[in-house]
């Protein structure tokens, strides 16, 4: 008998990502912050949310000598790609999520989102690691959080999607402190 994955449980069961002993869950649980975005709506700040993204990712690799760790460096215009790619993945997850629990849930939600400010930024982490670091903190705390890996085998030099960018939120920015406030902002390499 297969056990069925939700989205609540997929923190707590997580799945074999890469090989080579590599176990990270593909999202975090889908909480409905409606809540949170109308006390937001009545605060002087938006909610937002924090696009994580990798400088430099890394994943390991099968190979005729043995597993090997590679890694490539991100231009700041492909970090930035990700992380869109990201946002948008977080927000679709939602409309699907609800649409699949409630139409009417849904259609409220979307809209407020729609008319809600929501402040979006982007953070960096050194490699996928600190990623997978980051999203085990969210499930902790129950936050929603999305992945987006990369699929491009010709800039990778290999067949292997390795994780880029993690979007979480849109929460108030004290559901931040002490998950992504410690990262400093991407930043393109004239203003470094």
């Amino acid at each position: 008998m297969s056990k069925k994955i939700t989205a609540s449980s997929v923190c707590e069961n997580t799945m074999n990502h890469i090989s080579f002993n590599w176990r990270v869950p593909k999202y975090g649980p889908v909480v409905m912050p409606i809540e949170d975005l109308q006390i937001a709506n009545n605060s002087l700040e938006p909610p937002r949310i924090v696009v994580v993204v990798a400088e430099t990712p890394d994943w390991w690799e099968a190979t005729p000598t043995g597993p090997e760790h590679k890694f490539k460096k991100l231009e700041t215009g492909r970090a930035m790609a990700q992380g869109g790619h990201a946002v948008s993945k977080l927000k679709l997850s939602y409309a699907l999520a609800l649409s699949e629990a409630n139409h009417n849930l849904a259609r409220t939600y979307l809209q407020m989102v729609h008319d809600t400010p929501i402040t979006t930024i982007y953070v960096k982490a050194r490699d996928t690691r600190e990623l997978i670091h980051i999203t085990g903190i969210a499930c902790n705390r129950n936050l929603h959080w999305v992945e987006f890996q990369d699929e491009n085998p010709a800039f990778y030099n290999s067949l292997i999607h390795p994780i880029t960018a993690v979007a979480i939120g849109p929460y108030p920015s004290e559901f931040f402190a002490g998950l992504t406030d410690y990262l400093p902002l991407w930043k393109s390499p004239d203003e470094l």
